[in-house]
């Protein structure tokens, strides 16, 4: 059994979280100075955990419109 209402606030929650993280990432990723003067090893971290970040968030908001039905 499944209690919808607090799993869909625990996605919620979580999403919200992700959105910080995401908006953080872009933040550091848009700016040419962090880009050119950060190692490219650590700009490369920081594109694969966006990518990670966008990733889990689309699975979590998949996952909570099938338990909104």
């Amino acid at each position: 059994f499944i209690d919808h209402a607090a799993e869909e606030k625990r996605l919620l929650k979580e999403i919200q979280k992700l959105d910080k993280d995401i908006t953080l990432l872009q933040t550091k990723l848009d700016n040419p100075s962090y880009v050119n003067n950060a190692p490219p090893a650590v700009v490369a971290k920081d594109k694969e955990l966006l990518d990670s970040r966008l990733s889990t968030k689309s699975m979590l908001e998949t996952t909570l419109q099938k338990i909104r039905r």
